[in-house]
């Protein structure tokens, strides 16, 4: 009796490793094809520059940057670090966050969580997102966020800039000023 029911445990414990060990290589292969599981490389405490007719764009740092090959993406981690570079490829801002994503074929940049960029022109820009296209040259939100200058410290929402902050719009605003404003309204 003793050994029927030994029997009967190890055939259901060997059933147990069987079915468990077939989902994990299951679920392993499913999530590299839908790209949801493991990256296909990891970086860490590295720096990926960004350049166009060898003229840098921006870097990225992070302490992790996570590459997916099927959705061309990296995903940093750690909290990130990017420098900007004007048109001539000096430097002109950089910006720090919680995390981000970079689309690489595009070089399309968001940020998230506790966006900060400060600009070589004198600006301080915040939010909590910020994307970045560097082939149109210009920063977005459509999240809140609050610049600060020497002349300025508005807060609203709607707001685009070009990398460096010296030339930015934002809407739905409100805050000071003690620039000269134009109005269309009569």
């Amino acid at each position: 009796m003793k050994n029927s029911i030994l029997h009967k445990q190890l055939f259901l414990f060997s059933i147990f490793i069987w079915t468990f060990s077939g989902c994990s290589v299951n679920d392993i292969s499913q999530n590299k094809q839908d790209n949801t599981g493991f990256p296909d490389a990891v970086l860490y405490e590295a720096i990926v520059t960004y350049t166009n007719a060898n003229l840098k764009k921006f870097d990225v740092s992070a302490p992790e940057i996570q590459r997916f090959d099927t959705n061309d993406l990296l995903m940093l981690n750690g909290g990130i670090k990017v420098n900007f570079y004007d048109s001539f490829g000096r430097h002109s801002g950089i910006l720090t966050a919680d995390s981000g994503e970079v689309v690489e074929s595009k070089q399309h940049l968001l940020a998230r969580g506790n966006v900060i960029v400060h600009s070589d022109s004198g600006y301080s820009l915040y939010s909590d997102t910020l994307f970045y296209d560097p082939t149109a040259k210009q920063i977005r939100s459509d999240g809140f966020v609050t610049i600060i200058g020497p002349a300025d410290s508005l807060s609203g929402y709607g707001f685009q800039a070009s990398p460096d902050l010296s030339d930015w719009e934002i809407r739905n605003s409100g805050g000071v000023t003690r620039r000269r404003i134009n109005s269309n309204e009569d």
